[in-house]
């Protein structure tokens, strides 16, 4: 599984750029723009659902080594998911 080719890997990278602008383009008196943190929540939450179901239909994993990832995926929501997509590039190698 190469990173670059994964598309769940590109919306990542938008739901984090999109969550960034949100605070740096902000209205007077406002904490962060509030539709571009929308978008970006919102996103997350469908690369979040979509590392789910790649988590649970990897077939490369032990069983042991799938619960872990499951476990910690779904804890951990957006940052498990970037864990697990950056560490389990390819089989056989050490982190899985």
């Amino acid at each position: 599984m190469k990173i670059v080719n994964i598309p769940p890997f590109v919306v990542a990278i938008i739901a984090l750029f999109t969550g960034m602008l949100s605070f740096l383009i902000k209205p007077d008196e406002a904490l962060f723009n509030y539709p571009l943190l929308t978008v970006a929540l919102v996103l997350a939450a469908i690369y979040w659902v979509w590392m789910i179901v790649l988590v649970s239909g990897t077939k490369d994993l032990f069983t042991y080594q799938k619960r872990f990832w499951q476990i910690l995926v779904i804890s951990v929501p957006f940052v498990g998911a970037l864990l697990y997509q950056l560490l389990h590039q390819q089989r056989k190698r050490l982190v899985n």
